[in-house]
């Protein structure tokens, strides 16, 4: 009589191949649910960034970012570039970008000597 007890819980309907089944898909839905996890944190921080100021000016067809700008109101010229402006300049005509940051910096000057 125990041995049949015994097997019904050992090979039964909710045995131990039932309970390692159900572990197999415990761990499955845990994997899932950490690649969420870590899916939503970075969601939450590009969320942040850009509720803090930070502005996607150009995107790559690909999603990937080319420009990225600060609000003049949190820094005075703040601009990173995944390309590469200095091929696009000589000594006699500079890049729009480096023209506008030998601005700011002149403007910059400028006004800290006024003030």
């Amino acid at each position: 009589m125990l041995g049949a007890v015994h097997a019904e819980l050992w090979l039964g309907k909710n045995g131990l191949p039932r309970v390692m089944e159900l572990q197999a898909r415990l761990e499955e839905q845990r994997s899932r649910n950490e690649a969420a996890r870590a899916r939503n944190e970075q969601l939450v921080a590009e969320v942040r960034d850009l509720r803090e100021g930070l502005e996607m000016v150009e995107e790559k067809a690909q999603k990937l970012t080319e420009i990225v700008e600060l609000p003049r109101d949190v820094h005075p010229w703040y601009m990173g570039v995944q390309f590469h402006p200095e091929f696009k300049s000589t000594p006699w005509g500079g890049h729009p970008l480096f023209n506008s940051y030998i601005k700011a910096a002149l403007d910059h000057q400028s006004r800290r000597q006024a003030g």
